[in-house]
């Protein structure tokens, strides 16, 4: 049996394995019941952060870093999140905070921590120098500037929302786009114009995706484009009362069915 005396401690602890013996003797690692006070991972040698932080730098990963330096991964990752840096070594981004506070980046003004967007990461979570607002500008930009964006963006919002409601989904972006394309760009009820910008606010003749029968869910032969004005007047209406109360749609659903356009779409 090896014993060793806790660093820490100074208890006299006994070990089974040579090699975690060895390990421990390595990296001067504190007895397991310390090391659950001080921190989820072992204290390491003096210098061997320093030498961790050269390694992540030249471009090693975790596995590259332990091998070279006799530490378990798990310890190698401990000393990579304490030291900042993601898996391959790059600097992450920290806010410079004062009085809870931090400065945006694009708009240069001073904002509250949680008012900076964070993105997970295989390191954690890495906060933006970009505040929610420019990021929501920037994102509206992106998608008003290029329909394939927009469409892209409008099936992954149904497609949540379609598996929300446990109906079936079988619609693409660039379904999307001939079949916008197919309209003339124009609602499908109403023949205004179809309009696929953001950021301005509630927009009555916006791009929207109805359901014609609404419990048949979003598949090719159940969805039009139409206008967000024309899409909550119709809401959830039944073809039946489609019929009776706005007979001029219920012609155009009409039509669309025999022709069967969403095969050639």
């Amino acid at each position: 049996m090896l014993t060793r005396k806790c660093p820490s401690c100074g208890v006299e602890r006994q070990y089974k394995s040579q090699v975690y013996f060895n390990r421990v003797v390595t990296t001067n690692g504190v007895c397991h019941s310390c090391s659950k006070k001080v921190r989820p991972y072992n204290r390491v040698a003096e210098g061997v952060e320093q030498q961790a932080l050269t390694l992540f730098q030249t471009g090693c990963n975790d596995r590259e870093v332990s091998k070279q330096l006799g530490l378990s991964k798990s310890t190698v990752a401990g000393v990579r999140r304490r030291l900042g840096l993601s898996p391959r070594g790059r600097v992450l981004f920290k806010l410079q905070i004062e009085n809870g506070k931090a400065v945006c980046k694009s708009c240069g003004s001073s904002r509250f921590e949680s008012e900076f967007v964070s993105r997970p990461i295989k390191a954690g979570m890495q906060q933006s120098p970009i505040c929610k607002f420019c990021e929501y500008e920037r994102t509206n930009q992106r998608l008003s500037g290029s329909i394939e964006a927009y469409m892209k963006h409008k099936v992954s919002t149904l497609k949540s929302s379609a598996k929300r409601a446990g109906l079936p989904f079988d619609l693409t972006a660039a379904y999307l786009i001939r079949l916008f394309e197919h309209q003339a760009r124009k609602c499908f009820y109403t023949g205004q114009e179809l309009k696929t910008e953001r950021g301005k606010g509630l927009v009555l003749n916006s791009l929207s995706v109805d359901k014609i029968v609404p419990e048949a869910g979003y598949t090719r032969e159940n969805v039009v484009l139409c206008t967000y004005k024309a899409n909550v007047v119709k809401n959830c209406l039944s073809l039946e009362e489609i019929k009776e109360w706005l007979p001029g749609w219920y012609q155009q659903i009409e039509k669309r069915r025999e022709s069967q356009c969403w095969l050639t779409i």
